[in-house]
């Protein structure tokens, strides 16, 4: 077989026929071609080795076949190949390794892909299986009779195999797990937490399996390394064969569970769950960053991720008066109000259809000639369409139809619930053909706001953003809007995951029920300065907000949209405190290589202090030129040895937008004076 030598940038992926490597100019990861299956033999940051155990005869490969138990079979090595890639516009350019083998005893083949970005701090492996002729699988064995047949067939019909493993030691190493919840419509309440994150640091002399995370990290006082699953995984919906993580003193870290039972295995290619191996320094710092750094290397942000987006569906109560706000009358007026604030996509929700889901055309009685009306309108003021749709039952004909004759730019996927592979699969293929089929003019909103199972936080975000929560003024009273439960979910989406690839609500307090929610502690511009480092979603009719708050919106958006194009280019992180109404919290857009960024910064309502110490030791002795994005006032701040960056604000329940720049002298400053 010829030796494989291919080089992106600083992505580099060599095989020789025995040894595998993959390096991305940050980090290495290195295989051994067993005869099997490739076995990982090391990890490394840089020059330092990270994982580098022998592995035993109990592993042959990375993985084990969803049909096997102990060890695979024997292996044939169809092919090995390399080729730059970015799957189709899906993901960002990279060095892609692909191997088929032929596993001829249990006639399966099984794909092995190697992703390899340019100066990422991880490498991300993805194996598919298909079946070969001759492959069986009964699966129904165990009803019929109890035998050590039948209860190994039952044990695998269940799935948990092994699909990857990291080889290193835990001792004196921590373990940190990291998971995030959906159905976000029950988790509006300040002591509902969005994110799960737990550390243990005991001993290790026995092995640990956690089932509820997205993501497992192993950390000492200098190197740490994550293991995430790019799954639609949850901490409380498990979703398909999902698995869990393994910490095993004997063999390293593992990931169990394909995603693909036995039973669902077929003729085509079936795609498991991805894993990323992730390597940084152990402090938080740089852990976030290599979540969120390699996040945007797999999700890229183009553009067409650029908006800010307004839905009908979030101001009404009643079931008829939701669908009635998704007619031609109201989007008319909705197209308006949009153009006025400087909102670029308003989104048709459910209704236009009708108020089953039996159909999928606008209805006569709400848009008596199509979408022509709302079209032409929406094309004159200047603001874009997105519509609303189930994800199943459509089409890919019922979705490209509408697309065309609408002009829509968005579309929002609702009610489904991916509980099979064959579902799972189904729907990526429809969407990737929509979107291809767009020429990737077309974003998808993947709403997550019940607990089906549905996307997640990890998966499919490459077609688009995830649409988070409804937050709505009255009915049911477990969504009603209270602004601080909002940041508190964008703040902790914001610290493993890039939070401008998920949909932030904005809702019109002034129809917000003040006996269910403390909306009356804030003020339109807080509400909408919330979402700023996210993606903009107005869940509400917004042709209904006053002259007042129009007057509030009005010139944040216009400062958002100058500068917004700069911060989807950034890292956005978390920082100051938890939010949870009485704190100072906020988030700060780092744009790396440019020493400069931008800060959203809130005292919250219960807040006493006028002044705050962000802690910001990445900034340790810097001098900050800052810039108000509202008034345009500019000043120097330095920040403390220690990290410590203060600042002031009056008055509770109020923010700050500012731009900075790092630099030793004024020269730099894109200020016009210092104070």
């Amino acid at each position: 077989m010829k030796s494989v030598n291919i080089k992106l940038d600083d992505a580099l992926i060599t095989f020789d026929g025995e040894r595998l490597v993959a390096n991305t100019g940050i980090m290495t990861r290195s295989w051994r071609w067993t005869g099997r299956g490739f076995l990982t033999t090391e990890i490394k940051a840089g020059e330092t080795a990270r994982g580098s155990l022998c592995h035993g005869d109990s592993r042959d490969a990375d993985w084990l076949l969803p049909v096997v138990e102990g060890t695979n079979p024997e292996a044939e090595l169809v092919s090995a190949e390399a080729v730059i890639s970015d799957d189709e516009g899906f993901t960002s350019r990279h060095v892609r390794f692909r191997a088929e083998l032929h596993y001829a005893e249990v006639r399966l083949a099984v794909r092995f892909d190697v992703w390899a970005y340019p100066q990422a701090p991880g490498i991300r492996v993805h194996l598919s299986v298909r079946a070969l002729e001759g492959f069986t699988w009964d699966g129904t064995l165990d009803r019929l009779e109890t035998t050590e047949k039948s209860l190994r067939e039952a044990r695998l019909g269940r799935g948990y195999q092994r699909l990857d493993i990291l080889p290193m030691s835990f001792k004196g190493k921590r373990r940190r797990m990291i998971g995030y919840f959906s159905d976000t419509q029950n988790r509006n309440d300040p002591w509902l937490d969005i994110l799960l994150e737990a550390e243990d640091a005991k001993p290790l002399d026995y092995p640990y399996v956690c089932e509820w995370s997205n993501a497992l990290c192993v950390e000492d006082n200098a190197w740490g390394v994550a293991m995430v699953k790019e799954s639609h995984k949850c901490v409380n919906q498990r979703g398909v064969d999902t698995g869990f993580f393994a910490c095993d003193p004997e063999y390293g870290l593992e990931s169990y569970g394909w995603g693909i039972r036995p039973s669902e295995i077929d003729q085509k290619w079936r795609p498991a769950w991805a894993t990323w191996c992730l390597v940084y320094a152990s402090d938080e710092r740089s852990r976030l960053r290599a979540f969120k750094t390699f996040d945007r290397l797999r999700f890229p942000l183009t553009d067409r991720d650029i908006y800010i987006q307004a839905n009908t569906w979030g101001s009404s109560q009643g079931s008829k008066q939701h669908r009635d706000a998704a007619g031609e009358e109201n989007v008319l007026r909705e197209i308006a109000s949009c153009a006025d604030l400087g909102i670029d996509v308003l989104q048709i929700d459910d209704g236009w259809q009708g108020d089953q889901c039996l159909e999928w055309n606008p209805i006569p009685p709400r848009y008596p000639n199509g979408w022509s009306a709302v079209r032409d309108a929406a094309k004159a003021a200047g603001v874009s369409l997105g519509l609303w749709m189930a994800a199943v039952p459509p089409t890919l004909d019922d979705m490209e139809r509408n697309i065309q004759d609408g002009g829509f730019v968005s579309l929002k996927l609702d009610f489904a619930v991916l509980n099979n592979r064959q579902k799972i699969d189904d729907l990526m293929d429809k969407v990737r053909a929509l979107v291809l089929g767009r020429s990737h003019q077309l974003r998808i909103n993947w709403d997550v706001t019940e607990i089906d199972v549905r996307y997640g936080y990890f998966f499919a975000r490459e077609f688009g953003c995830i649409y988070l929560e409804n937050r709505k003024p009255e009915i049911p009273v477990t969504v009603v809007y209270r602004p601080g439960t909002v940041l508190r979910d964008l703040w902790q989406i914001a610290r493993y995951c890039n939070l401008l690839k998920f949909q932030g609500s904005i809702q019109n307090i002034d129809s917000v029920n003040k006996r269910l929610s403390d909306a009356g502690a804030y003020h339109h511009a807080y509400c909408t300065a919330i979402a700023l480092m996210s993606t903009p979603l107005f869940f509400c009719e917004t042709h209904l907000y006053s002259e007042q708050a129009r007057d509030e919106i009005r010139p944040l958006l216009a400062a958002y949209r100058k500068v917004r194009a700069d911060i989807y280019r950034g890292v956005v992180h978390p920082i100051g405190e938890t939010p949870d109404g009485a704190s100072w919290t906020g988030f700060e857009c780092e744009l790396v290589d440019e020493k400069r960024g931008f800060f959203t910064l809130f005292r919250e309502p219960g807040s006493e202090e006028k002044t705050y110490a962000y802690c910001l030791p990445h900034l340790a002795g810097r001098t900050l030129h800052l810039e108000n994005l509202l008034d345009g006032a500019c000043w120097t701040s330095v920040v403390g040895v220690d990290g410590r960056f203060e600042i002031t604000i009056g008055k509770a329940s109020d923010f700050r937008f500012l731009a900075y720049n790092v630099s030793i002298s004024s020269v730099n400053s894109r200020c016009c004076k210092t104070d």
